[in-house]
């Protein structure tokens, strides 16, 4: 291949691949290609279909919705804990008592 093919639609650094191969291989997944030349490139991942029983899929939804409960408790304490820092514009420009 000559210099000014390999250089022809090449943008960017490549983090965006690295990182999402990153991701995917976290998940236990693998992130593969196929290329050809003049054609462009193709990239898919593949990953392992579990076989649960539906008392492992009951456990996972029960254990999906504490969490989400956990969440939501997490986010209304803090929605809570910073509302002293809510300013009331009806206030704005008046004087604050000594």
């Amino acid at each position: 291949m000559k210099d000014k093919e390999k250089k022809v639609n090449t943008e960017g650094i490549g983090l965006g691949l690295v990182i999402s191969k990153l991701i995917i291989e976290k998940f236990g997944c693998k992130l593969n290609f196929t290329s050809q030349y003049g054609k462009g490139t193709t990239f898919y991942y593949t990953f392992p279909i579990l076989e649960i029983t539906e008392e492992e899929l009951r456990e996972h939804n029960k254990k999906l919705e504490e969490n989400t409960k956990k969440q939501e408790n997490l986010q209304n304490n803090w929605i809570l804990e910073s509302s002293p820092n809510v300013v009331d514009i009806n206030t704005l420009g008046n004087e604050v008592p000594d």
